[in-house]
């Protein structure tokens, strides 16, 4: 996507992905793509209302692939509209045709739809366009239901009803501003939560970012909050487009589109949330030239799906310099385990008194050759499940002097970190016969923790004085 907002009208093909519950996959799993398995599953320029497509939306109901998509007509401002089509295998598609959109070229448009199937009844959110805000005219997102899924309310009718506009925080960077486009909505015990990306207005070099909201009931939303905000100057320069999936683990993924520059860098980012609000992890996972010369990436749209076999794909949007043509192509992902890193910790004392009283346990963490041990992410430091202090008040924990040090004075440094000795006491109170004559006990403990987001995890042996 163009970074500059004032542009984006003219080349944005925004729209909507499916966000669906998947199988659990470990917590340290990534996500990339099998770059061979890249195929192209539908074309433009096939009828007289799709001289470009873009951003897919699919589903598997009813026995059938079903896709909603971006079509546009030339020329300038042509025609945008959602149209429709049909598959028996996700690939080769049939029975297409326009479901919603303005009857003829119109600055008027409607794009990114986002469909959810609950009981017999079909909701899409989408995007339509126009209303004036901030001094800009702006999409916003509308939504309306249908029976079939192909028969929907005239476009811009009550029926096709607004439910989110822009804020229009003006001059605000990272603000919700105008132009609101793509809603990703998925359905939470509590309700609904919709991402969406929106650009700055009237901000200097501004870009687009990802918003969310949540509803009850789908049609009014609050508790608007920036969630993916964009960075300058990186390959993050603008982000759009998020496909967000709740993982059964109770966690977050998302999917999304960044660029930097100009949409003709556009790459696809992929991050992790345990809250669906703050998100870590960002790493970019696909660019253009990954899939070949004549590949670029302008909207790339990203949109995430599993397939009834249980593998999961990127259904995307590029252009073909070779033909001149858009068109929407698919790309399967393969979980990919790193290896856990073998650390070597320290636990201190060696020999534990569960009669004693004291404040804290501590532990020195060497990791191997190639790791940093100041790259340890503390909040993620465990001894046998107990995590370490992380209370700023400490200095141990804020002060890289106390926690970076060469304790057994072999030239490597270790991470020393502390866990709370009663809730220790505890535990090895449970891994004991408390009613056998034994006094000592020989205990190995593990020591868990993440270093630049890779885990480690290593033991060290300690006697055990029962009380």
């Amino acid at each position: 996507m163009m970074k500059k907002a004032s542009l984006v009208l003219a080349i944005i093909l925004l729209i909507g992905f499916a966000n669906f519950r998947i199988g659990v996959i470990p917590a340290n799993a990534e996500l990339e793509p099998i770059l061979n398995t890249f195929t192209t599953v539908m074309e433009s320029k096939t009828t007289d209302w799709d001289t470009e497509i873009g951003g897919p939306f699919v589903i598997y109901d009813a026995g059938l692939y079903k896709m909603w998509h971006l079509a546009v007509s030339q020329p300038w401002p042509g025609r945008r509209v959602i149209a429709y089509a049909e598959s028996n295998d996700g690939i080769t598609w049939f029975n297409k045709q326009v479901v919603h959109g303005p009857t003829g070229i119109s600055y008027h448009n409607s794009r990114s739809p986002w469909v959810a199937k609950e009981g017999g009844t079909y909701r899409m959110w989408h995007s339509d366009y126009y209303e004036w805000v901030a001094g800009e005219w702006s999409a916003y997102i509308a939504h309306m239901t249908s029976s079939d899924g192909v028969s929907w309310p005239a476009f811009m009718s009550a029926d096709d009803q607004k439910v989110l506009s822009a804020q229009g925080q003006d001059g605000v960077p990272q603000g919700d501003g105008y132009l609101i486009v793509h809603a990703c909505v998925i359905h939470e015990p509590s309700g609904y939560v919709m991402w969406y990306t929106v650009g700055d207005v009237h901000v200097p070099g501004g870009g687009y970012k990802v918003w969310r909201a949540t509803s009850t009931d789908g049609i009014t939303w609050t508790n608007r909050q920036l969630s993916l905000p964009y960075v300058p100057d990186t390959w993050e320069d603008s982000v759009w487009h998020a496909s967000v999936v709740k993982e059964d683990d109770g966690t977050y993924t998302m999917f999304y589109a960044a660029s930097y520059g100009t949409a003709w860098t556009s790459s696809i980012g992929m991050a992790k949330s345990s809250d669906g609000i703050t998100w870590t992890d960002r790493r970019q996972i696909l660019t253009a030239s990954d899939l070949g010369v004549n590949v670029l990436f302008y909207d790339v749209d990203p949109y995430h799906f599993k397939d009834l076999d249980g593998k999961r794909y990127l259904y995307i949007s590029y252009s073909d310099n070779s033909d001149g043509k858009t068109k929407i192509g698919r790309i399967q992902l393969r979980v990919v385990v790193p290896p856990i890193v073998s650390a070597t910790p320290d636990v201190n004392p060696d020999t534990l008194n569960l009669k004693s009283n004291g404040e804290f346990v501590t532990a020195y963490i060497e990791l191997p050759a190639g790791y940093n041990v100041a790259d340890i992410d503390l909040s993620t430091v465990k001894l046998e499940g107990i995590p370490a202090i992380t209370d700023p008040k400490y200095s141990f924990v804020t002060d890289p002097s106390q926690y970076l040090v060469d304790h057994d004075g072999d030239g490597i440094m270790e991470r020393m970190v502390k866990f709370d000795r009663a809730t220790l006491r505890d535990t090895l109170t449970g891994m004991i016969d408390v009613d056998s004559g034994v006094k000592f006990y020989e205990l190995t403990l593990k020591v868990t923790g993440e270093v630049a987001g890779i885990p480690f995890e290593g033991t060290d042996t300690i006697t055990v004085i029962k009380k």
